[in-house]
């Protein structure tokens, strides 16, 4: 079955809306959801025993005997903020029931919210976890079969430096409450593109439109999601080498900017440790405006390689010097920015990003 024709059959148009449109009886559901179950040796059989507007209950018969009735809701589009409203009108029903939750696909966020609610879900794009009697399947990391006519643009993209703007100000003061125009005019972006976030952002549940304005309700899980999607392009890296020690190669960056105007900031491991020293590093990383990069490398003495740098310049976009801090007379990235570099090199890196959210960005 492709995309094409799933979409034709339930009806998907790539809108998000908060309703449940059923067609056909569900039928495609209903067939992928038995198929499945009844590949499990421990299940004699599986059928649908009735359909409602919301979805339709199966049996399931054990070769023990056991049988067990679950519900099974079908969703045009899992996205958090469903997921959180489906969970509760099944909890009001009071029913005792096992619920699963079906749609096109699932993500990891949605799922989290499905297995914390105690409910199941089953994806066409192979995820899964039911866990109820002796029955229990778990497969997630397929892909997205179904992915939206039309996508909308990613709230990481890399390219939207407006919408990376808005994000580092929320997350400058997560327990700030802002209404939209006052965001909008911090940030120096329509109120339209602040109101389009905004959107994306409850979407997700990674914050909530109040009567006093817009606050972010989750910033662990914003942060996450961004950084899985943030990448470093190679060809925005540039490796150097110094015989100097690091700490006196970071000294130089002062001069850099007393006597020469060249501004750096930094980031990754040694701009991390100046917000939470929890680890030890061997390379600097540092931020420069890509017109200054010949410059800062010229007069900072260092040389370019292509292996065995110690010195990583990384090609400084406007957003990603947004909120920049001095510390000690040293000029750091902003927590966030720091945050999504370190969390770029694995490992001691993901521990330092964790513990900057920690101290800087939580509260």
């Amino acid at each position: 079955m492709t995309s094409q024709s799933f979409t034709d059959i339930i009806g998907f148009t790539g809108t998000v809306k908060e309703v449940i449109i059923v067609k056909d009886d569900c039928r495609i559901e209903k067939k992928y959801l038995v198929e499945r179950l009844l590949r499990i040796p421990a299940i004699d059989n599986c059928e649908v025993i009735s359909t409602t507007e919301r979805g339709f209950r199966i049996l399931i018969q054990f070769g023990d005997g056991l049988e067990k009735t679950a519900f099974v809701f079908v969703l045009r589009e899992a996205l958090p903020r469903v997921i959180k409203k489906t969970v509760v009108e099944l909890q009001d029903d009071n029913e005792e029931i096992y619920g699963i939750l079906m749609a096109p696909y699932i993500s990891e966020q949605s799922e989290k919210l499905c297995i914390e609610s105690g409910f199941g879900y089953v994806d066409l794009s192979g995820n899964a976890y039911i866990s109820f009697g002796t029955l229990f399947i778990s497969e997630k990391g397929n892909p997205n079969k179904y992915p939206q006519k039309k996508k909308q643009k990613n709230l990481f993209d890399s390219t939207s430096t407006t919408t990376s703007l808005i994000l580092r100000k929320l997350l400058e003061n997560t327990e700030k409450v802002w209404k939209l125009k006052y965001l909008s005019e911090a940030v120096g972006c329509s109120i339209g593109m602040v109101s389009r976030v905004k959107d994306e952002l409850c979407a997700q549940l990674w914050a909530e439109m109040t009567k006093e304005g817009l606050r972010i309700t989750d910033s662990r899980g914003l942060l996450e999601a961004w950084g899985k999607g943030y990448q470093i392009p190679k060809e925005k890296v540039v490796g150097c080498y110094t015989l100097e020690s690091l700490p006196e190669f970071e000294k130089k960056l002062k001069d850099l900017r007393t006597n020469h105007g060249i501004e750096s900031y930094l980031t990754g491991f040694s701009g991390g440790v100046r917000y939470a020293p929890v680890v030890r590093y061997n390379r600097i990383h540092v931020l420069v405006s890509p017109e200054d990069i010949d410059e800062f490398i010229q007069y900072s003495d260092c040389k370019r390689v292509d292996t065995g740098a110690n010195i990583l310049i990384y090609e400084a976009q406007s957003s990603e010097i947004a909120g920049v801090m001095e510390i000690k007379s040293d000029w750091i990235a902003s927590p966030v920015q720091v945050y999504l570099d370190c969390m770029q090199l694995k490992g001691r890196g993901e521990e330092l990003a964790e513990a900057v959210y920690e101290r800087e960005i939580k509260r």
